[in-house]
C-alpha cells in the first residue's frame, strides 16, 4: 500500500468526521482492493456516526471485495435506512457479493429476504441466479425470493434474463425440483416475469394433468403474462380451450382465461365454443360468446340470440356484448326486438344494436317503426300469469323506451311517416287521445314536419276545451302548433284552411275555435282565419255561421261591407299606435324647424361673404361760435 492510501486510511480512522468523511469518499472514487484498506473502513463503519456511515458503505460497495461485502453484512442484517444503503451498495460489488449475500440468504429475516434476493439477482451473475433458485425449494423462503427477484428483473439486460431463464429452465426440468410445488410455482411464476416467447413450451408442459394444481394456475397464469401477438396465442386454443370445462376456476379456468385473452380463435373450434356457451361460469360464457361473434355465421348468431331469452341477466347481457362484436348482427337482433315481449331484454338489445343502428336495412327499419306505433297508439297484449296492470304498462313502456331509442339512431324518415299515417287512421275512427299520444311521443324525430304539427294540432283540439277568452286562447298548444304551420312555407292559408275545413272528425265548433282565433292575427294568419269564417258564414242558419258572420263584421272582414269600414284589429291598432305617431309626428316638426334654422344661417353666411364693403364719406361741418349770454342779456334789454 503506498504512502496515499495509508494516509487515507489514518484519516478514515480518526477523530476528524470530516476528514474522515472526505477520505472515505477519495476511497469510494480509488476503489483500491487492498485488505488493509478494508479492513480500516471495516473499522471504520463499526465507529462512525450517520454522517460518515454513508460514506463508508459507499466505500465499501465500489471495493467489491469477498472482504468488503462481509463487512457490510451486519450492517444488512441490523435493518432498517442503513440495511437499504448497505444493500444497494452490495449490488455493485458483482460476484465478489455473491458468497456473503447467498450464505445469509436462507437464515436472514422474512422481512429481509426479499431485498437480499434482489440484491443477488442485480448483479447479473449466474452464480447468483443458481443460489436464489436453490434456495426456492425451502417453502419458508420460496414466496419472500420470488418477490425480490420480481422487482430485480426490471433492471436486468438481456444477456442476464437469458441466464435466468436458463436457470429456470434446467430447474423445472428436474423431477425433485417439480414435486416440491412452492418450489414449482415460484419458478413458473419467475418465467412469467421475465415475459419472454421463449418460454412457451417450457409453461405449457406444466400445464397437463400430471401438475398440480396451484403449479398448473402458475405455469397458465405465466403464459398470459407472455409477450405473444393474436395469432400465437389463438394457436393455444386447441390445448387450453378443454380446460374451461374443468371445475376448478381459481387454479384452471381463471388463468386460462387470462392466457387466451386477446386471441384471435379460428373457425375450426367454433364447436368447442358453442359447448362453453352452456358453462355454469359467466366468465366463460362471455368469453366463448365474444369468440363466437367475431366468426359470426347464421347458426352461431341464432344460438347467442336464443341466449337473450335466457332467464339469468348475466347470459343475457353476456350475450348482447357478443353480439355487439358481430358485424352482421343488425338484422337478426332486430328482428329479435321488433317481436320481443319482455321490457328488461327489449332494453339489453336496444343498447347494443343502436351502435350499429345505421346498418339496419329499411324494410327492418320499418317493421321496428310499426311495432313503435303499435305500442305508442295505447296497443295492450294479454297480461301473463301473475302479471299486475302495473307490471304490463311499465313493461310496455321499457319496450316503446328501447324501439325508440333505436329508430332514433337509425336517423331515417320511417318512424315519422308510420306515425303520421296511424294518427290519420286514429282520428278517422274517433279516437283522437290515442292520436295525439302517438305524435307527441315521436316529437321531433327525423322526418318530422310542418305535416305532422298540423295532425297533432288537430288531434289536440278534438280533446281540448274550446274556451274563446283571450287568456285561454293564449296558452292553448295547439292554436300554436298552427301558427307555426301557417308562418311556414309548407302550407298556403288557403291550403292549410281548405284542409281543416274538409277534415270530417273536425266539429264547426272546433272550426269556428281556429277561425276566431286566426282573425285577430296578422298577415297570413289572418288571411287564414278570414277563410275559415267565410265558409262557415255561407251557413247562416247554423249557430256557428252567426257567430263566423258576426266575427267577420267586428274585424272588417265580411265581403261588401263599406271600404272605409274598419275592423276591431284596425281599430286596436289605431289605438296602440296613437301614442307612437304623436311622437313621430313631433320629432319630424323640431327636425323641420331645425332644418329652417341651419338653411337661414347657411344663406346669411353666404351673403355676408359676397356684398362689397360699404364706402365712408367725410363731410365737413361749419361751426357758429356761441355767443356770450351777457351779451345776449344786453340785447333782451
Amino acid at each position: 500500500m503506498d504512502a496515499t492510501l495509508t494516509r487515507l486510511t489514518h484519516l478514515v480512522a480518526g477523530k476528524d468526521m470530516r476528514l474522515a468523511s472526505a477520505s472515505a469518499v477519495i476511497l469510494a472514487e480509488l476503489a483500491p482492493r487492498d485488505p488493509a484498506v478494508t479492513s480500516a473502513l471495516k473499522e471504520a463503519l463499526e465507529k462512525s456516526d450517520g454522517t460518515l456511515r454513508s460514506f463508508v458503505i459507499d466505500a465499501l460497495g465500489r471495493i467489491g471485495t469477498p472482504q468488503a461485502a462481509d463487512a457490510l453484512v451486519p450492517c444488512i442484517q441490523a435493518g432498517g435506512p442503513v440495511s437499504e444503503e448497505a444493500l444497494r451498495a452490495v449490488a455493485h460489488a458483482g460476484a465478489g457479493a455473491l458468497k456473503p449475500l447467498a450464505k445469509m440468504l436462507p437464515k436472514a429475516p422474512p422481512d429481509l429476504q426479499p431485498k437480499l434476493a434482489e440484491a443477488i439477482v442485480r448483479t447479473g451473475e449466474r452464480q447468483g441466479f443458481a443460489a436464489v433458485v436453490e434456495e426456492l425449494r425451502e417453502p419458508e423462503t420460496a414466496r419472500a425470493i420470488r418477490e425480490g427477484v420480481r422487482h430485480a428483473i426490471s433492471g436486468l439486460d438481456e444477456k442476464a434474463r437469458g441466464a435466468l431463464l436458463a436457470q429456470l429452465t434446467r430447474a423445472l426440468g428436474a423431477a425433485t425440483f417439480v414435486k416440491n410445488e412452492s418450489a414449482a410455482v415460484a419458478a413458473l411464476e419467475m418465467v412469467g416475469d421475465l415475459r419472454d416467447a421463449d418460454a412457451l413450451q417450457l409453461l405449457l408442459k406444466h400445464t397437463g394433468k400430471d401438475a398440480t394444481p396451484r403449479a398448473r394456475g402458475a405455469a397458465l397464469r405465466s403464459i398470459g403474462m407472455l409477450r405473444l401477438d393474436a395469432d400465437k396465442r389463438g394457436r393455444l386454443a386447441g390445448k387450453l380451450l378443454p380446460l374451461l370445462h374443468e371445475t376448478d376456476f381459481s387454479h384452471t379456468v381463471e388463468p386460462t382465461l387470462r392466457a387466451l385473452d386477446g386471441a384471435d380463435i379460428g373457425g375450426e373450434h367454433r364447436r368447442a365454443l358453442e359447448k362453453l356457451v352452456a358453462s355454469t361460469f359467466p366468465e366463460v360464457r362471455e368469453f366463448a360468446m365474444r369468440a363466437l361473434a367475431v366468426h359470426a355465421t347464421p347458426r352461431t348468431l341464432a344460438e347467442l340470440i336464443k341466449c337473450l331469452d335466457d332467464p339469468d341477466r348475466t347470459v343475457r347481457e353476456d350475450a348482447a356484448q357478443a353480439l355487439a362484436r358481430a358485424p352482421n348482427a343488425a338484422v337478426p337482433l332486430s328482428e329479435k326486438l321488433a317481436a320481443v315481449d319482455d321490457g328488461e331484454a327489449s332494453r339489453t338489445i336496444a343498447n347494443v344494436l343502436r351502435e350499429m343502428a345505421d346498418g339496419i336495412p329499411d324494410r327492418v327499419v320499418t317493421r321496428l317503426a310499426q311495432a313503435y306505433v303499435e305500442l305508442a297508439a295505447g296497443a295492450k297484449r294479454k297480461a301473463k300469469a301473475g302479471e299486475s296492470e302495473d307490471d304490463l304498462r311499465r313493461n310496455a313502456d321499457a319496450r316503446r323506451g328501447a324501439l325508440l331509442l333505436v329508430l332514433r339512431a337509425a336517423g331515417k324518415s320511417t318512424l315519422a311517416s308510420e306515425a303520421l299515417k296511424e294518427a290519420r287512421a286514429l282520428r278517422t275512427k274517433g279516437e283522437p287521445q290515442r292520436a295525439l299520444s302517438l305524435l307527441r311521443s315521436v316529437a321531433g324525430v327525423e322526418g318530422w314536419n310542418e305535416e305532422h304539427r298540423v295532425e297533432q294540432a288537430l288531434a289536440g283540439l278534438a280533446v281540448t276545451p274550446l274556451d274563446l277568452s283571450r287568456t285561454a286562447r293564449a296558452a292553448d298548444p295547439n292554436l300554436r302548433l298552427l301558427e307555426e304551420a301557417v308562418s311556414g312555407s309548407a302550407f298556403r292559408p288557403k291550403e292549410l284552411a281548405r284542409q281543416v275545413l274538409k277534415d270530417r272528425t273536425l266539429s264547426r265548433r272546433i272550426q269556428y275555435y281556429v277561425g276566431h282565433h286566426f282573425a285577430e292575427r296578422m298577415q297570413s294568419g289572418r288571411e287564414f282565419g278570414r277563410e275559415i269564417l267565410v265558409a262557415l258564414a255561407k251557413n247562416a242558419r247554423s249557430e256557428e255561421g252567426k257567430q263566423a258572420k258576426q266575427k267577420l263584421a267586428v274585424e272588417g272582414l265580411l265581403k261588401g261591407a263599406p271600404a272605409k269600414k274598419r275592423g276591431i284589429l284596425e281599430e286596436r291598432a289605431e289605438v296602440l299606435m296613437a301614442a307612437a305617431d304623436l311622437a313621430a309626428k313631433s320629432r319630424a316638426e323640431e327636425d323641420l324647424k331645425e332644418q329652417r334654422r341651419q338653411a337661414r344661417e347657411r344663406c346669411a353666411q353666404k351673403n355676408a361673404f359676397r356684398q362689397p364693403a360699404k364706402r365712408v364719406r367725410w363731410k365737413t361741418v361749419e361751426t357758429k361760435p356761441k355767443k356770450k349770454s351777457a351779451q345776449k342779456n344786453a340785447k333782451k334789454r
